[in-house]
């Protein structure tokens, strides 16, 4: 097990840009203008990137409401506005509106729509979704998602977004550093924060290929159990990583007639 605010991982050769986050976007090193894009939509980022669907986003210590993360290849910085989200690309290809649109689950109608046809499908659903304005449904990696659901068993949110972190740190490809001057924020003194103000790194999810070779020792020390060591045990019995995502694509798209 990591001593909680220590990070170890292989270092990389490849260089990787070095970011600056300059919210205020008066710096000739921050994101200029041009670089981002608007969404009107009534998304609220604090209950939909919030660590419980995903767990690797970073709330930043800024002024205004922004979150750090992965999608992908590309290192995605969102800011949240009164009556809408603006976002942009800081490392990676660049992300498109709708590229977003479908990462939040609006291409499958209005939100608005949507929260009211799960509420009346679910009791419970419709008393809490008057409690989460603004939450979307994330359509995330299909990998990604796994791996957080076993992480999940038996252990806290915090504890699983380290947990993810340190798997992408090990096994993912290093995507950019960030710059000293803004860190992560969160509620009280968390390991996963402490990692990350110190490293300021950020990474793409390991591919199917990268977990299926990962030892069972590896995957101990970085804090996981049998749970984990199984699904990778289980990647490798696939011919290729397209043949596992296949797999996966077709067990979420599957329907009960």
């Amino acid at each position: 097990m990591w001593p909680a605010g220590v990070l170890r991982h292989k270092t990389r050769s490849r260089n990787v840009p070095m970011v600056e986050i300059d919210l205020a976007l008066q710096g000739a090193t921050g994101p200029s203008r041009a670089d981002w894009t608007t969404l009107e939509a009534p998304v609220v980022l604090s209950t939909t990137l919030s660590p419980g669907q995903s767990f690797g986003w970073k709330r930043l210590a800024v002024s205004e409401e922004a979150y750090l993360g992965v999608m992908g290849n590309s290192v995605v910085l969102f800011v949240q506005s009164e009556k809408s989200i603006r976002w942009c690309t800081l490392a990676g290809p660049g992300v498109t509106c709708q590229r977003v649109r479908s990462f939040l689950g609006l291409d499958d109608g209005p939100l608005q729509d949507l929260r009211s046809a799960w509420a009346k499908s679910c009791t419970r659903l419709a008393q809490v979704a008057e409690c989460l304005p603004g939450l979307c449904v994330l359509q995330q990696d299909l990998v990604e998602t796994i791996f957080g659901f076993i992480c999940s068993q038996n252990n806290n949110v915090s504890r699983i977004c380290l947990l993810m972190d340190r798997l992408r740190a090990t096994y993912g490809e290093l995507l950019c550093s960030i710059a000293p001057g803004v860190d992560a924020e969160g509620d009280g003194d968390l390991a996963v924060l402490r990692e990350f103000n110190v490293q300021r790194k950020l990474y793409a999810f390991p591919s199917v290929a990268r977990l299926a070779a990962a030892s069972e020792s590896s995957l101990k020390a970085l804090g996981l159990g049998y749970r984990a060591v199984g699904v990778a045990q289980l990647f490798a019995t696939f011919p290729c990583d397209g043949c596992m995502l296949k797999w996966l694509e077709q067990s979420r798209d599957r329907r009960p007639e």
